[in-house]
């Protein structure tokens, strides 16, 4: 959800300065003008790159190279008409990144302070539950070689918490579509958006 965020920000904003986190360095842009239009074509540019390098993967792997051959070929007339659009330096930016050619990281540090204190301390928790790498996510672990238990993170509090950041998400979806409407709409949170957030809520966006 907030990855989508992100792309819907990218494309509902009026204007968009893309920046590496690292330096504050601008990010480049391939000779392109980052209007509102161009945005929404390299968001879907992007898919026609991403699945290309899909295909491309699998057609060196044993059993599917006929399948996979097949696809590029059907693929590759759009594939061609948007990366003569967007150019090729774009392409080569998006088939390894994002929709905005950034890092995760550097696309919300783009798209401002909420989303950067966002990425730095909700979204690394939330890619765990995605992700199920960490078994300290979904196993409670009691030590001295005990047998570990199934979590739930079925607890009021949890079940809460999880609901309330999907309600954000969802919000904050809302008011970019809302800005784009109404160029005179708050930013999220004078326009009253964490009005009951809980206290993590409260502590990564200094409210």
């Amino acid at each position: 959800m907030f990855e989508g965020l992100l792309a819907q920000a990218f494309i509902c904003r009026n204007s968009v300065s893309l920046r590496h986190r690292a330096n504050g360095g601008k990010a480049e842009t391939h000779g392109k003008k980052l209007t509102q239009e161009f945005r929404a074509d390299l968001y879907f540019a992007h898919h026609f790159v991403l699945e290309k390098k899909r295909l491309e993967k699998l057609a060196k792997t044993k059993g599917h190279k006929r399948h996979a051959k097949r696809e590029l070929k059907e693929l590759k007339p759009e594939y061609d008409q948007w990366c003569n659009h967007i150019g090729h330096g774009w392409a080569r930016s998006l088939k390894n990144n994002s929709c905005a050619g950034l890092t995760i990281e550097d696309f919300a540090y783009s798209l401002g302070l909420a989303f950067d204190r966002w990425y730095r301390s909700l979204y690394a928790i939330q890619s765990s539950f995605v992700h199920g790498g960490n078994f300290g996510i979904s196993l409670r672990y009691p030590g001295n070689r005990k047998r570990p238990q199934l979590k739930w993170s079925d607890s009021p509090g949890e079940v809460v918490r999880a609901l309330r950041t999907a309600n954000y998400l969802h919000g904050l979806q809302q008011t970019e579509f809302n800005r784009l409407l109404d160029k005179n709409h708050g930013p999220y949170i004078k326009a009253g958006l964490f009005r009951d957030a809980g206290d993590d809520f409260r502590q990564v966006f200094q409210f």
